[in-house]
């Protein structure tokens, strides 16, 4: 997955020895923003975590943006 693109936030983020996310903390989609140890920042199924070491933090999804799809006006 690339993320490089986005600029991830410092803050925000939760350790998974602190809290595990629940059903309450994901989007619509049952998704979470997530960080491997190996493979970097990802979305992830929050009930994938128990069973997951290498997922160390993680972070509720950004909301949707509100622009109503203005960009596609301009083409």
């Amino acid at each position: 997955m690339y993320t490089h693109w986005m600029k991830m936030p410092r803050k925000g983020w939760i350790k998974t020895c602190d809290r595990m996310p629940t059903k309450e903390d994901a989007d619509r989609e049952e998704c979470v923003l997530a960080r491997h140890e190996l493979d970097g920042i990802q979305m992830a199924v929050w009930h994938r975590f128990p069973g997951e070491r290498r997922l160390t933090h993680w972070m509720p999804t950004p909301p949707p943006p509100v622009d109503g799809g203005e960009w596609r006006k301009r083409f």
